[in-house]
C-alpha cells in the first residue's frame, strides 16, 4: 500500500521542466508573506474605523485596481518576457505596501490601495503566462498545480503568522508583506536567467499570420463568465468569510490564520496526486464538480457555529478549489497561442480581480444590511447556477469549436 502511494506521489512530480519549480519557488516566497489581504476588512475597521460595508469598498476598489492590472500585465507579457513582468510587479508591489502601511487619510488609503493593486495584480498573467511558456503541453496543467502548491504551502505560513502579527500591530504585517515581494522579485529575477522558454508547435493562426483573439473564442468567454460566479463565492474568503468567523463565530484573528493553514496544508497534500490522476478526464466536467464543491464549503458555513464544522467546510471547498482552478487554468492556457497567450491569461486574470472587486462589496452590504448569513445563501444560489453552466458547456464545448474552424 505505502508503496503504490508513494509511486503516485513520484509520478505526480516527475516530467516537470526545471523553469516549472523555479517559477514555483518565487511563488513561494511570494505568498509566504500574505499578511495584508486577508486580514485587510480586519484592519480597516479595527485600525481606522470603517465600517464593515466601507471596508468592502475599499477591497472592492482593490478589485477595479486588480482588473486594470490584470490587463496592464497580460498586454506587456505579449510585449516582453513574461518573468520581466514578474519582477517589476514584485519590486512594485513591495514599495506599494510600503506606502500604504502609512496612509491615513481615507484618500491617501484609497490612492495607495488602488495603484498597489495595479502593479500586484499586473503578476497574475505574467505568472500564468510563464508556466505556459516553459512546460510542454502535456504537464501544463501538473505545472499550474505545481505553483499553486507553492502558493498554497507559502499561503500557510502568510496568514497564520500574520494573525500573531496583527495582534502585536498590525505595521508588521505591511513589512512582512513587502519583505516577501522583494525577496520573491529578487529570487526570479537572478534564477531564470538563461532559462529557454519552451517552444510550442505554431498555431494555425500564426501559419496563417492571424492574430487569435480571445474576444472571437466563445467557449473562453463562456468559461469566464461562469468563473466570475464561482470566483464571486470564493473570494467571501477576503471579506465576510473572516468577519463572520470573527463576529459570528467568535474566533480571534490568531485562531482564524490557522484555518487558512488547514486549506492551504491539503492543497500542499493532495492536488499534485488528484491533478495527475485527472490528467484523461474531461476538464470541464471536473471543473463542474469543483464550482459545485466549492458552493457547498460556503453555503454551508451558517449552518452551525462548532469549529469541527467549519474546519469541515473549509475542507469542502479545498476539494473545490483544487478540482477548478488548476484545471482551469490548463483548459485556458490550451486555447491561446504563444502569441495571445498574455492577453488570455489576462482576461482569465480579469475575471478572478471582477470577482474581487464585486464579491466583498455585494457580500458585505447583505452581511450588514440583510445580516451575517446572508452572504452565504447567496453563495449557494450564485455557486449551483455556475455549477449548471460548466456542465452544460462540457457537453456543448467540442460543437461549438468545430462550428468556428
Amino acid at each position: 500500500m505505502w508503496r503504490r502511494v508513494l509511486m503516485a506521489y513520484r509520478e505526480a512530480y516527475s516530467g516537470l521542466p526545471r523553469a516549472t519549480w523555479l517559477l514555483a519557488g518565487a511563488a513561494f516566497f511570494n505568498r509566504a508573506g500574505t499578511m495584508v489581504l486577508p486580514f485587510l476588512a480586519l484592519y480597516l475597521t479595527s485600525e481606522h474605523g470603517y465600517t464593515a460595508a466601507r471596508a468592502g469598498r475599499f477591497l472592492g476598489l482593490y478589485g477595479v485596481g486588480a482588473f486594470l492590472g490584470a490587463y496592464l500585465g497580460g498586454e506587456l507579457t505579449d510585449r516582453f518576457q513574461p518573468v520581466r513582468v514578474q519582477v517589476f510587479a514584485l519590486l512594485g508591489t513591495a514599495v506599494g505596501f510600503g506606502v500604504l502601511s502609512q496612509a491615513e487619510t481615507t484618500t491617501e488609503i484609497g490612492v495607495a490601495l488602488f495603484l498597489t493593486a495595479i502593479v500586484s495584480e499586473s503578476f497574475r498573467p505574467a505568472s500564468l503566462a510563464a508556466v505556459a511558456a516553459y512546460s510542454p503541453p502535456e504537464v501544463r496543467s501538473r505545472a499550474f498545480a505545481l505553483v499553486r502548491l507553492a502558493v498554497n504551502v507559502g499561503f500557510s505560513f502568510g496568514p497564520t503568522l500574520g494573525g500573531f502579527l496583527a495582534t502585536i500591530g498590525y505595521t508588521w504585517l505591511f513589512v512582512a508583506d513587502a519583505a516577501t515581494c522583494l525577496v520573491a522579485g529578487v529570487f526570479l529575477a537572478l534564477s531564470m536567467r538563461g532559462v529557454p522558454v519552451f517552444v510550442d508547435e505554431p498555431s494555425e493562426d500564426e501559419l496563417r499570420g492571424v492574430r487569435r483573439s480571445p474576444w472571437r473564442d466563445p467557449v473562453f468567454l463562456s468559461i469566464l463568465g461562469l468563473l466570475l460566479g464561482t470566483g464571486m463565492i470564493f473570494f467571501q474568503m477576503e471579506s465576510t468569510y473572516t468577519l463572520y468567523l470573527h463576529e459570528i463565530v467568535g474566533l480571534s484573528e490568531a485562531r482564524i490564520g490557522p484555518l487558512f493553514a488547514v486549506n492551504a496544508l491539503t492543497i500542499a497534500v493532495f492536488e499534485m496526486v488528484l491533478v495527475k490522476r485527472l490528467e484523461n478526464v474531461r476538464p470541464l466536467r471536473v471543473v463542474a464538480f469543483g464550482a459545485l464543491f466549492v458552493t457547498i464549503g460556503f453555503a454551508a458555513l451558517p449552518l452551525s457555529t462548532a469549529l469541527p464544522w467549519v474546519v469541515a467546510t473549509v475542507l469542502v471547498w479545498t476539494i473545490g478549489e483544487m478540482l477548478s482552478f488548476p484545471i482551469l487554468a490548463g483548459v485556458v492556457s490550451s486555447r491561446a497561442d504563444a502569441a495571445s497567450r498574455g492577453r488570455y491569461m489576462a482576461l482569465y486574470t480579469m475575471a478572478f480581480a471582477t470577482a474581487f472587486s464585486t464579491a466583498p462589496i455585494l457580500g458585505t452590504m447583505l452581511y450588514q444590511h440583510v445580516g451575517p448569513r446572508a452572504p452565504f445563501a447567496a453563495c449557494g444560489v450564485v455557486g449551483l447556477l455556475a455549477t449548471f453552466g460548466f456542465f452544460v458547456l462540457d457537453r456543448r464545448a467540442p460543437a461549438i469549436d468545430a462550428r468556428r474552424k
